[in-house]
């Protein structure tokens, strides 16, 4: 986090002088100058009329030496009190509220932007590393430092994805938000960690047909002007999906809700009203008709794009790992939560081997390109550093 800038700069605090008796109250000038020195004892001298508040000498000699120059509660704008004034007033910010997880392609991007038309509710868009500590996250305000470091390190450019939160972001009255959310995919990686760091834990999961993803991933790995890793074909899908069932099958925070992609492309309404009362449950809140109409227009834009093959090589390894039954664990009609669909849950995940990624591993090995192969390693690493 960016630092204060209070905490610029200040005086050294000078030592302890050796203690004697007390010092009396004094006639000195007041309180001291300015907003250098504090409230300390200065050096005047035992019960005569030493010197008082301020830096001032007193009038009379006393019996005894005083307690001698010692730092007061002041030190005005030095640097260890701008820090812990700063941190102080960090704490009292509101912490974040809620995650947006599920597989890439799933529809994380268009719910987030869902999520925004309500008035009291922001969902931001891939800020922050999600191996940070959430606990820490205090907001709004470090969704805009983030955005600011974010385009100073890219010589005034951000990323898309932060660049339309941060502009639904300005559109909002800051003073009716009442529920801060971030959405990454791969939270569900670090599912349970983050969940332990939030304050009040609260999650939404989006769930589409991993067969369906993988045609997408399979699309823009193809696509030679995407930032999308030339190697994270369709197959990276199936394994991503194997590793969000068997996190969502072992984690302890099973009320998170999962939200169907195929609803959402259908009908915008119950998936808005389900996420908004889960959030705030009981908050009166008013909907921006143009985010809507933009969440809307953007599913007629991705309606409209060729469909993609599998390659068959590609097709045999996912045939091969995902286990029966896997595109049907939530229902595709309406909204549900991880709790309501443990036993459905369960029955998949006894079905993946706990070496699974092992597996899929040697078989990409085995059948698949070099850039494949490379990708798996950094993915493998990945895991592995989340675990």
């Amino acid at each position: 986090m960016a630092r204060n800038p209070e905490a610029a700069d200040g005086a050294d605090q000078p030592a302890p002088g050796p203690k004697g008796g007390r010092g009396g109250k004094g006639k000195g000038p007041g309180k001291g100058a300015g907003k250098g020195q504090g409230k300390g004892p200065g050096q005047g001298q035992g019960k005569g009329k030493g010197q008082g508040k301020g830096p001032g000498a007193g009038k009379g000699p006393g019996k005894g030496p005083g307690k001698g120059q010692g730092p007061g509660k002041g030190q005005g704008k030095g640097k260890a009190g701008a820090r812990k004034r700063a941190a102080a007033r960090r704490e009292q910010l509101p912490r974040l509220d809620f995650i947006v997880f599920g597989l890439a392609r799933s529809g994380t991007t268009a719910f987030a932007n869902l999520l925004c038309a309500n008035n009291r509710i922001f969902c931001g868009q891939e800020f922050f590393n999600p191996r940070d500590d959430h606990g820490r996250i205090r907001v709004p305000r470090d969704f805009v430092l983030y955005a600011q470091r974010m385009r100073n390190r890219s010589g005034g450019r951000m990323a898309a994805s932060i660049a339309r939160s941060m502009e639904l972001f300005r559109k909002k009255d800051r003073a009716e938000i009442q529920s801060y959310g971030n959405k990454i995919p791969i939270y569900s990686h670090f599912y349970d960690r983050v969940m332990g760091e939030l304050e009040t834990p609260r999650a939404i999961m989006m769930h589409r047909d991993p067969l369906d993803c993988a045609k997408s991933y399979q699309s823009r790995s193809q696509n030679p002007k995407d930032s999308w890793p030339e190697g994270r074909t369709a197959v990276f899908a199936a394994i991503e999906m194997l590793h969000l069932v068997k996190a969502i099958d072992a984690t302890p925070h099973k009320s998170a809700l999962v939200v169907p992609q195929a609803l959402l492309k259908t009908d915008w309404k119950p998936v808005f009203e389900a996420a908004s009362a889960y959030l705030l449950p009981g908050v009166d809140y008013t909907i921006d008709a143009e985010i809507i109409d933009s969440v809307e227009a953007g599913k007629s834009r991705r309606s409209g794009r060729p469909a993609v093959e599998i390659p068959e090589q590609e097709m045999e390894i996912i045939r091969e790992i995902l286990p029966e039954g896997i595109s049907e664990i939530f229902p595709t009609d309406r909204v549900t939560t991880i709790e309501a669909e443990q036993e459905r849950i369960r029955e998949i995940a006894a079905r993946i081997p706990d070496d699974y990624i092992d597996v899929v591993g040697r078989r990409i090995a085995e059948s698949l390109p070099e850039a494949a192969r490379r990708h798996f390693e950094v993915w493998k690493t990945k895991i592995v550093q989340a675990e």
